[in-house]
């Protein structure tokens, strides 16, 4: 199981790495159909293993880390379609954002509770929830290509033989010459190999990418620390693990509180209250993870006995902590690629940041697990270090992103 675990994320790792080419190629929309059409065809092919295969652990993992590679390119495309529409109004933008981040969340939870349900509707088989699965992937595909545009049309009035603009893709066309023109957006057409590099060249060259990548692997270890916490909801409060491993959904609810929560940003009339606003979420995570530090120490069972307002305990911190990090890791890297800085490479950069978080996010995790396998209180020690983190890593980001905010007009 955990060589098939680690396959699967492999493969959503790959796809961050990759996927922003394929997006600042063919745009936010056609990568978004193309590659949910791939999402039926992988489902339903992984509906048809043969009873050998689906009990191969080396087949099983293939066909999820393949959907896997294919779900990643999700959040980038969406997020490009509407930093096309919205680019330059920053409140409608964060809004739109937060409305998507939002939405994915009530999925994830909407697929775990309907498909465990339709699960055992079907008397547990597992090949019938795949092929709906594919159903439901191939209508979102119907979905993208018959009702989203890539970027605002500008219909305009005038003579017959004026500019037409259509897709972000597809850029405008002359309907007396024929010629293509710039896009909806502003943005060349991106078809070339050249087109591709430019924009990889223009973001890995930026210093500003890479400080705000180590900025936003403070708030990607905050986003993935569901998958350590059941572990330690099991130490902490001794209850049982499939119980604790419904408990890590504090991590999921405080997310939705941020969102939520950090409508209020762009409400802020200036530059200063909107740093104040982030500084303050950034403190309260850092006291969050140094609070659950304090709960994998030896002191907490003598002062509270009780398993059950232990797990609560860490259930409040844990949602504190990752509330106070959802704004900055949906919205900041949407806010930093709508910069004039990164107009002609949206995709690329929002695919590298996550993968850069991915990178970097992957090596504490492993240092954390080596933490609390060899020494006693490891638990402690290891929120320790997160701690120490993610005060640096909100060091980063708030110097880098205060300019613009200054310098925004909302």
């Amino acid at each position: 199981v955990a060589a098939a675990a680690s396959t699967v994320t492999l493969g959503g790792g790959l796809g961050k790495l990759i996927n922003g080419v394929v997006c600042q190629t063919l745009g936010g929309r056609r990568s978004m159909a193309l590659y949910m059409t791939g999402i039926a065809v992988a489902s339903w092919a992984f509906s048809c293993l043969t009873t050998a295969a689906s009990q191969s652990s080396s087949s099983f993992a293939a066909c999820l880390a393949g959907m896997e590679f294919l779900w990643s390119i999700q959040w980038t495309a969406c997020c490009v379609v509407l930093a096309n529409h919205y680019a330059h109004d920053a409140a409608r933008l964060a809004a739109a954002v937060t409305t998507l981040s939002l939405m994915s969340t009530a999925g994830t939870i909407l697929s775990k509770v309907g498909g465990t349900a339709l699960l055992s509707a079907v008397g547990g088989s597992w090949r019938i929830v795949a092929r709906v699965g594919s159903l439901a992937a191939l209508t979102g595909a119907v979905v993208a290509l018959g009702w989203i545009q890539e970027a605002p049309v500008r219909n305009q009035r005038g003579k017959a033989g004026g500019w037409r603009i259509s897709s972000s893709l597809g850029g405008s066309t002359n309907s007396n010459t024929g010629k293509r023109k710039d896009n909806s957006d502003g943005t060349p057409p991106t078809r070339s190999l050249a087109s591709v590099i430019q924009p990889s060249q223009q973001v890995l060259g930026c210093k500003l990418f890479w400080l705000i990548g180590m900025g936003h692997a403070a708030a990607f270890l905050a986003r993935t620390s569901d998958r350590v916490l059941c572990q330690f909801y099991v130490q902490v409060s001794g209850l049982s693990r499939s119980l604790c491993g419904g408990l890590t959904t504090s991590c999921t609810l405080g997310f939705v509180h941020g969102l939520a929560r950090g409508r209020v940003f762009h409400q802020l009339s200036t530059g200063r209250e909107k740093m104040q606003f982030l500084r303050r979420n950034y403190a309260v995570a850092a006291a969050s993870a140094f609070g659950l530090a304090l709960c994998g120490g030896p002191w907490l069972p003598n002062l509270v006995s009780s398993g059950v307002l232990r797990a609560a305990l860490v259930a409040v911190l844990s949602g504190a902590m990752t509330s106070c990090f959802s704004f900055q890791f949906y919205q900041i890297p949407n806010l930093v690629a709508s910069s004039p800085q990164f107009q002609h490479s949206k995709a690329m950069f929002i695919s590298l940041i996550d993968c850069l978080g991915y990178l970097l996010a992957t090596p504490v995790w492993a240092m954390t697990g080596r933490m609390v396998s060899r020494f006693e209180h490891g638990w402690s020690l290891a929120w320790i270090l997160l701690t120490i983190l993610y005060i640096a890593g909100g060091h980063l980001m708030l110097r880098n992103v205060e300019p613009m905010l200054h310098n925004q007009k909302d």
